[in-house]
């Protein structure tokens, strides 16, 4: 591989890592307006129905409100698996990269780059992670 075809893949690389990143900060930016939409209609809910205590989890007035804000509910849980995606693909294309540079420096000692199998292991760790 030349030194501009490297180059190229590197530039390449750190292209898909900036819209990666702008991807992830988008996503994160929906899942906290999501957050905050579902506050609200718990808040909005607690307001309507005169609840200005504190609700116990599995109550019948617990359940109400759950059903009255199911589909905020299920709005927040969209954004926060989104998230959890593009912090996934943000990961990928960042090991991409390194393994790029990984490479180039055995290259540039002379060594040959290791046909790596390596795995990310933020990819494999992520999915026990909350």
């Amino acid at each position: 591989m030349t030194s501009a075809t490297t180059e190229a893949s590197k530039v390449a690389l750190l292209l898909e890592i900036a819209s990666k990143s702008v991807d992830f900060i988008e996503r994160q930016q929906t899942r906290r307006i999501m957050q905050d939409a579902l506050n609200g209609a718990y808040a909005n809910w607690r307001e309507d129905n005169s609840v200005h205590h504190r609700i116990e989890q599995d109550s019948d007035e617990w359940k109400m409100m759950m059903d009255a804000t199911a589909s905020e509910y299920e709005d927040l849980s969209d954004a926060k698996r989104e998230e959890a995606n593009a912090a996934k693909r943000l990961r990928h294309a960042v090991f991409k990269y390194k393994k790029e540079i990984d490479a180039e420096k055995a290259r540039d000692a002379g060594l040959e780059p290791a046909d790596d199998k390596r795995v990310d292991l933020a990819d494999m760790y992520s999915q026990f992670l909350p």
